[in-house]
């Protein structure tokens, strides 16, 4: 006999899900003694004292949406309970809301039916969004939930909260620890909220759990990708996470010592077997735009890396379109400019590599160089159109790299470094795309971005908001 932990009415497993969503229906009968379910009749009535049957709501043939929002909706709705009283052999039918009989079961006490309704309790939901605000306020190191986060001993630490009766939380959990287990000796943990010492905590739905990963290793991005390939999930509706994903919509990161941020900061990553360098310097994006610093500094920890092992990337897209619009080209400026003026002595890697570095360390309208951006059908409508998508899952995610973002005139500009400028025939293309993309990621407007390519000698300039685009090749503009 399995029971759901955390209510003083002793509930069978099987009524897991009318738990989880606070959906109960009609045919629910719920006793006091769970024994009774397995008893004749004739032995299971000495046992009981008291049953809750469930008159109405009628059955609903499935449950759509995000648990926590169906709990919650669900809360104040009607529901029909007889009550029977073994002892007196009486009966009484009681109307109220889904919330009492929840609250019934949950104190044991079935006065509770009769009782004003008590306020929605937090979910696994809301205890998330605590985490990631006690993280980012650095509060969560003096919590008591961080002594048992610590008691793993462990160099990272991925804390999950969810519902112990919510199958997407026990999908999660499982697949989190085989995907680990592969790369890494995995330290796991559940922790009830009963074990924190903290009345706050109390307070939440009775079924959330703590669910702790822990691994000892200094290779922090290999960690976060193996979360990644777990989590991830593109898909063509919002129903989908789609591309908008964030490792803090499913849990914290714990680090024993974060990095501190430095002036020029560079992130490695390996994508489709080249290793990019994301450089930035975080007090010009600061002061450009919250958003751009707000997404760059996320990028590390929520980048689906394995998805630029894959088809579709900008370079092979922006062949499948043509674009039309206003298109302005100038042979001096400040980029080309600055393109003669880089030394050649001391190339580091690449030359293209050495124009970024460059740019980034000498020019201060340049904030960062080498950015990864992602996005996928779901997310923009033109990319939606322009995506190719087969019906398999999962739906294709559109990767690339920045070469340059800079803020001049009050815009912040994309741009494509292009060794030889003038031959090129679909630089705007790859551009274009690239803003889109950037919009998705940081939620800034298209016409708050203008694009271009560049090179010693060329300097083409075009605003993405003014084009128009056709799903075919022909010369660029």
């Amino acid at each position: 006999m399995e029971l759901i932990p955390g209510f003083r009415w002793r509930l069978l497993r099987e009524f897991s899900p009318a738990v989880n969503f606070c959906r109960f229906e009609r045919g629910d009968t719920i006793y006091d003694d769970p024994e009774a379910y397995f008893l004749p009749w004739n032995e299971a009535r000495k046992k009981l004292a008291i049953s809750l049957e469930v008159k109405a709501p009628e059955r609903a043939k499935g449950v759509a949406g995000e648990e926590a929002s169906v709990f919650n909706a669900n809360w104040s709705l009607p529901v029909t309970v007889q009550i029977t009283d073994y002892k007196t052999n009486s009966t009484a039918t009681i109307e109220c809301a889904q919330g009492n009989l929840y609250t019934a079961l949950w104190e044991g006490d079935p006065t509770c039916l009769r009782s004003v309704l008590p306020p929605v309790p937090p979910t696994s939901k809301d205890l998330l969004k605590w985490l990631n605000d006690q993280a980012k306020a650095g509060s969560l190191s003096f919590h008591p939930l961080n002594k048992l986060i610590a008691g793993l001993d462990c160099s990272h630490v991925f804390v999950v909260p969810g519902d112990n009766q919510s199958l997407i939380t026990r999908q999660k959990v499982a697949e989190l620890e085989k995907e680990l287990s592969l790369e890494f000796d995995i330290k796991t943990r559940q922790i009830s909220l009963p074990e924190i010492s903290d009345p706050d905590f109390q307070r939440y739905v009775p079924t959330t759990i703590i669910s702790l990963f822990g691994v000892n290793t200094s290779a922090r991005c290999k960690f976060l990708d193996a979360l990644k390939r777990v989590l991830y999930r593109p898909g063509l509706t919002n129903k989908g996470e789609g591309a908008r994903f964030s490792l803090s919509r499913h849990g914290v990161v714990i680090e024993k010592a974060p990095l501190k941020e430095k002036e020029l900061v560079c992130r490695s990553f390996a994508h489709g077997g080249i290793f990019p360098r994301l450089r930035y310097n975080p007090a010009r994006c600061e002061a450009a735009s919250p958003a751009l610093i707000t997404f760059i500094r996320s990028i590390n920890d929520d980048c689906p890396n394995a998805q630029f092992d894959l088809p579709p990337r900008c370079s092979e897209l922006r062949e499948a379109f043509a674009l039309k619009g206003p298109m302005n080209r100038c042979q001096q400026g400040e980029l080309t400019k600055l393109v003669f003026e880089c030394p050649q002595a001391k190339i580091i890697k690449s030359w293209h590599e050495h124009v970024q570095k460059y740019f980034l360390e000498n020019d201060p309208k340049t904030l960062a160089c080498e950015i990864p951006v992602w996005a996928a059908p779901d997310e923009d409508p033109i990319l939606k159109e322009l995506i190719p998508i087969e019906n398999t899952q999962p739906f294709p995610t559109l990767t690339g790299h920045i070469d340059l973002i800079r803020f001049s005139e009050r815009l912040l500009w994309i741009w494509d470094y292009k060794p030889n400028a003038p031959a090129e025939r679909f630089a705007s293309q790859q551009v274009y795309l690239y803003a889109r993309m950037l919009a998705c990621r940081t939620g800034i407007p298209l016409n708050s971005f203008r694009c271009g390519y560049f090179d010693h000698g060329l300097e083409a300039t075009f605003n993405p908001s003014q084009l128009n685009h056709r799903p075919m090749p022909l010369t660029n503009l």
